[in-house]
């Protein structure tokens, strides 16, 4: 179980971490995305992490160092 993120996401790392995320790790981080509600509660939900997708994205951030999202995906935060 995670965090929902409510609002407008923009992703740190740009189009070439989104296009990354895509096609090579597209179940590879832990995050839920709740839309533009503004709730005050806080709400967690399920959300299914490949143990192959994780580790591909690790090695992707090892790769591109200079992409902002790498250091955010070798610390281990969650995050679009």
């Amino acid at each position: 179980m995670v965090w929902v993120t409510y609002g407008l996401i923009a992703p740190i790392g740009g189009p070439s971490y989104i296009a990354a995320m895509n096609r090579h790790f597209p179940y590879g981080a832990e995050f839920a995305i709740g839309g533009c509600d503004n709730r005050a509660v806080r709400r967690k939900a399920p959300v299914y992490v490949c143990p192959k997708c994780k580790q591909a994205r690790c090695e992707w951030a090892v790769k591109h160092p200079k992409n902002p999202k790498s250091p955010d995906i070798l610390a281990g935060r969650p995050g679009p």
